[in-house]
């Protein structure tokens, strides 16, 4: 069943780039055990060769959506277990500022645009160690329920406070 909506999920909504990571997150999430998906919001017309690269996962629990807007993007936001973010450039992601908002309990790469964005009130991974860190974050977060769920409400919080 490849139907998503309404479904606790693990989730990430960017361009399919390859400096996004999604390669590492992929890779990290083949590792974890877990029954969630891993709900992969977005394409990139022009990185044809690497969409296809990350689409040749084995694993049955990552699920490629494409775009995805509106009433559809908001049920696969209030539905997310957590948001991860691996992406390594760039300023105040928009889609990490979404998910706060929405009160996902946020893991993001550890650039320092990404660590402004959630201070205090989201997790962690060392980007520089690939997959490896990621997939042990994921990891502790998936088996913490009320960790993440005690970070829910930090991330919402830091969102309304920071960026109305």
């Amino acid at each position: 069943d490849r139907d998503v909506t309404g479904v606790q999920t693990v989730l990430f909504r960017s361009r399919l780039v390859p400096e996004n990571n999604v390669h590492h997150l992929i890779h990290a999430f083949e590792k974890v055990t877990t029954d969630l998906k891993l709900v992969i919001v977005g394409d990139d017309p022009w990185e044809r060769e690497y969409v296809s690269s990350l689409k040749s996962s084995s694993d049955q629990r990552i699920v490629f959506t494409g775009a995805v807007y509106g009433d559809g993007y908001a049920q696969l936001q209030t539905s997310a277990y957590f948001f991860v973010l691996p992406d390594e450039v760039g300023g105040t992601h928009p889609a990490l500022v979404e998910a706060m908002g929405y009160g996902n309990c946020v893991l993001v790469n550890d650039t320092p645009s990404n660590l402004e964005v959630i201070g205090d009130s989201g997790f962690q991974y060392r980007g520089a160690e690939g997959d490896i860190d990621l997939q042990r974050k994921m990891q502790e977060l998936l088996d913490a329920p009320g960790l993440v769920a005690d970070y829910r409400v930090r991330a919402r919080q830091r969102a309304e406070t920071h960026y109305r």
